[in-house]
């Protein structure tokens, strides 16, 4: 094991490591910084979760936050779908993939970590209820919990026709809906690219108004 890189990788803040950050640790030609990877691998310093991103072994380090890990694997991409719903505690089940949206291609990637699924969203809806999660142990961007619905009535073909078959389908208590972010499930049914999702989300929004008039009245 070069002792350069090991030393590194002792005070390496993350439990990852970029292709980016291992060029300007390792000074000289491309072939010896190969060279000095492979050994690092072969000997379990390193582990290649895809080109350019390595995951830091046998030096103990923080646990892995595979939101952070998904947006280096393939961006731009944020957390949306499942993935985003139990997050926020919207759903009780675990979900055994991470689940991002992206602006590229759908793929699919499988490492010692996790497996990955990314799909394909409109370019222009990509920013919109995407914010940042950033705190002490990771940094990664995610979706809403209306935005995450509105990607799933987008591509997995969701035909709800109401909120309470949207809460019946994926199990999501009453309190969590009338206490959520309505204005944004506004705003999605205004500019959401794809209009039977913008027709799906009305009806969900307009149902929720209900909802809420029969909560007033008990």
């Amino acid at each position: 094991m070069n002792p350069m890189l090991l030393d590194r990788l002792i005070i390496w803040p993350k439990n990852f490591i970029t292709g980016t950050d291992l060029r300007i640790i390792l000074e000289g030609t491309d072939d010896a910084r190969k060279s000095i990877l492979k050994r690092a691998v072969q000997e379990g310093y390193l582990e290649k979760l895809k080109r350019d991103l390595y995951l830091i072994k046998r030096i103990p380090k923080k646990l892995i936050n595979t939101f952070e890990i998904a947006q280096l694997i393939y961006g731009p991409s944020y957390i949306s779908f499942e993935s985003s719903l139990r997050y926020f505690g919207w759903i009780p089940e675990s979900v055994p993939v991470t689940c991002s949206a992206t602006i590229k291609q759908t793929r699919n990637f499988t490492n010692v970590l996790a497996t990955f699924s990314f799909e394909k969203v409109p370019n222009s809806i990509f920013s919109v209820g995407v914010t940042w999660i950033n705190d002490e142990e990771a940094k990664f961007l995610m979706a809403d919990p209306w935005k995450s619905i509105a990607d799933m009535i987008y591509l997995r073909n969701k035909k709800w026709d109401d909120v309470w078959s949207l809460m019946e389908d994926l199990r999501i208590e009453k309190e969590t809906i009338l206490s959520s972010n309505l204005a944004l499930l506004e705003l999605l049914v205004q500019v959401y690219p794809h209009k039977n999702t913008r027709h799906i989300a009305k009806n969900i929004l307009d149902s929720i108004k209900t909802l809420k008039e029969k909560e007033i009245e008990n």
